[in-house]
């Protein structure tokens, strides 16, 4: 377990290029440099978000929120499609309000990415929003990490969401996985980043 936490912590500061390798000394040579989550695992979720696109044109990403718009403007970069914002007023720690919908939805598949679903208010919000608000034809909800906190899964269960696409990042209990959830496995990028890592080839290229 220690060995899968260290490996966790070098992997995320990778750098895309090894000292000469006269120089070379093993991984502590490395040059490192922050690689941040969304651009680690983005080319993960939106490969198999793709693999449901027949038309770009009929997907829209939507930002959950202000914070998320980067993230989500890049997102939307890899599947070629639009964009979409909600805009909220959090009142208080967990609990938000939806207050706007800024873009085009109707009709429309939506993606909501986020980087984490921790007690899943804010998405199911969101969705509930673009479906009753925007009279978008469908929602899916990408993310990398699942916490799943307090009353997400009900919340989940609850929420018009079509399909919730996580990463295995973080252990997923029986008792919290949906009939609706897809778990997408990291094991293949650990594994090409090791593999890189030990040639002395680049690691950024895996995350274009």
């Amino acid at each position: 377990l220690f060995c899968v936490f260290f490996f966790f912590f070098f992997f995320f500061q990778a750098e895309d290029g090894i000292r000469d390798a006269q120089e070379s000394r093993g991984l502590g040579d490395v040059y490192k440099r922050q690689v941040s989550t969304q651009s680690t695992w983005a080319p993960l979720l939106a490969s198999y978000i793709r693999s449901k696109q027949e038309n770009p044109d009929e997907w829209v990403v939507v930002s959950p929120d202000l914070g998320s718009v980067t993230r989500a403007r890049n997102f939307a970069g890899r599947l070629n499609c639009s964009l979409a914002i909600i805009d909220k007023r959090r009142q208080k720690a967990n609990v938000c309000e939806v207050m706007n919908l800024i873009g085009d939805v109707e009709g429309k598949k939506i993606v909501m990415v986020d980087d984490m679903i921790d007690t899943a208010g804010t998405l199911c919000n969101a969705a509930k929003a673009v479906i009753e608000k925007g009279k978008a034809k469908e929602v899916y909800a990408a993310a990398t990490h699942a916490i799943l906190s307090g009353p997400a899964v009900e919340r989940l269960k609850e929420a018009p969401i079509k399909e919730v696409i996580v990463t295995n990042t973080i252990h997923i209990p029986e008792e919290n996985k949906l009939d609706k959830m897809t778990i997408l496995s990291v094991a293949p990028l650990f594994a090409e980043a090791i593999e890189r890592i030990y040639e002395e080839k680049p690691v950024s290229p895996m995350f274009k």
